[in-house]
């Protein structure tokens, strides 16, 4: 019983910690220029960053255009990490707020390509954002998409340069 008990704590040390580490990763995003950047340009490629947008024959809302399922992928990782993403008890719906739809990019991201959420690897999350987590298999349909990424972000540095 003790053994078990000892099991039980260390999953729960590390479980919290993960979730600890998801949510300083979060925060840290929110003062990255560059990641946030990426997020504008993301943004205008998906609906020139305006919030009430509803398109791919009305299943992507919002900013980022998010499906219901890349909201769902979201949530669910949220709440297994201890809801670091505060995505409880919200719907699809919710992804034409824009706070809201910042956290599930943020978290789908960090559920698929967590390294290159932190290496600000904007080619594997755009790739990503595009075609979902399986993008490596088809990465040349993902390619005209990272392109105009590109492209805008280039313009952006132009921009602030």
């Amino acid at each position: 019983m003790k053994q078990f008990l000892s099991i039980i704590s260390l999953f729960l040390i590390s479980f919290s910690s993960q979730a600890q580490d998801l949510n300083n990763l979060l925060f840290e995003k929110t003062k990255d220029k560059d990641f946030q950047s990426f997020v504008y340009v993301l943004g205008k490629v998906e609906s020139n960053n305006k919030d009430n947008i509803i398109g791919d024959n009305l299943m992507a809302v919002g900013r980022y255009q998010i499906w219901e399922s890349c909201f769902l992928d979201a949530q669910e990782f949220s709440l297994k990490n201890g809801d670091c993403f505060q995505l409880r008890n919200l719907t699809h719906n919710f992804c034409f707020n824009q706070s809201v739809s910042y956290r599930v990019l943020v978290a789908y991201c960090a559920r698929y390509e967590l390294k290159a959420l932190k290496d600000n690897n904007f080619e594997s999350l755009a790739r990503l954002w595009n075609s979902g987590p399986n993008w490596r298999k088809k990465k040349e349909k993902t390619n005209h998409y990272w392109y105009k990424i590109k492209l805008e972000l280039h313009n952006q540095i132009k921009e602030n340069t």
